[in-house]
């Protein structure tokens, strides 16, 4: 199975923000083990960046973003992509 993960599921774990955050880390456990194949875009990293540097040093959010790429994986976002995901 697939799973395309927005910020806010990762923002949930590593913000601890209740009551979400237990049930994201097992979404993000479950792409970790393989369990699910797991994605993210390209703009959820930027998000993620832009919203971590707030809270911890531009190093540990980078870190972080770069732990997620190894067992997520981002994908670009294309106009064409968007244009698709509205028509449908």
């Amino acid at each position: 199975m697939n799973v395309f993960l927005d910020a806010n599921v990762f923002l949930d774990v590593m913000l601890n923000r209740m009551p979400f955050a237990g049930d994201s880390e097992k979404v993000i456990n479950m792409c970790s083990r393989g369990i699910v194949k797991g994605f993210y875009s390209a703009l959820t990293a930027c998000n993620l960046a832009y919203v971590l540097r707030k809270y911890c040093s531009s190093e540990t959010a980078r870190n972080c973003i770069n732990s997620l790429s190894t067992f997520i994986e981002m994908v670009d976002v294309k106009a064409m992509s968007v244009k698709t995901a509205l028509a449908s």
